[in-house]
């Protein structure tokens, strides 16, 4: 009997710890668990040196192609710009959340790349600056009124490089922070990306809370590489 009492009072002290942890809410409790599971999933590094990869361009001559795409469109306050660095490009800024939340850039796919040849994109980054490491990979045809295909990638909290490979499959299409469909990108639409983007936001790939993974405030990357790459034969 007294096991069983223990087993009760260690689960309801770790109800109250999640509580105080993470405020009352349980929408933001349960959002917050799920997140720190994803989290754990997408820090995981696989072995991917038997893939090829062809490269979107040359990251460091690649600054002035970038355009940048803040939430000052919908009201807010963020702001955000792509440097020239040594070996790649910077993307850093400000998240403020009142009223807004996300900063992103887009880069033109060369139209010398088919993505349908590929798996998916492989990143090369490093955290410079600020306490996000949950970025989103973002794929994007030409149009306003079109979703974005995007998915969460992590950079490491010690600020080592590292290159994350997001396959086209784990895509989602979005607008507007609502999920607009199924998983994965078809291919007749990967045959449609003209753009390639990179996005700090307050919220996931899923239109969740950013948590844990993201704080409002300077932000800062590196990016020396993103390539497509192809597992197996293609």
């Amino acid at each position: 009997a007294w096991v069983v009492s223990a087993m009760v009072v260690g689960i309801f002290a770790g109800a109250i710890v999640l509580v105080f942890a993470f405020g009352t809410s349980r929408d933001w409790v349960v959002a917050t668990k799920k997140g720190a599971k994803r989290l754990e999933r997408l820090y995981r590094e696989r072995d991917m040196s038997s893939v090829r990869t062809w490269s979107l361009g040359n990251m460091a001559e690649s600054a002035s192609r970038w355009r940048i795409v803040n939430d000052v469109v919908m009201g807010g306050k963020s702001s955000s710009a792509i440097s020239a660095a040594p070996g790649g490009v910077v993307f850093s800024g400000n998240i403020n959340i009142n009223g807004g939340g996300f900063a992103s850039c887009r880069l033109p796919i060369p139209k010398s790349v088919d993505l349908r040849q590929g798996t998916g994109i492989a990143v090369t980054a490093q955290k410079l600056e600020g306490a996000s490491v949950r970025y989103k990979l973002q794929l994007k045809s030409s149009g306003f009124d079109v979703p974005s295909w995007q998915s969460d990638f992590f950079v490491r909290e010690d600020g080592t490089a590292s290159t994350i490979y997001v396959p086209f499959s784990k895509l989602l299409p979005s607008w507007r922070g609502r999920i607009m469909g199924e998983q994965g990108v078809p291919q007749d639409k990967l045959g449609e990306m003209s753009e390639i983007g990179l996005m700090l936001s307050f919220l996931t790939d899923r239109g969740e809370r950013n948590q844990p993974g993201f704080e409002p405030g300077a932000f800062g990357i590196l990016v020396t590489d993103l390539s497509v790459y192809a597992e197996g034969e293609l």
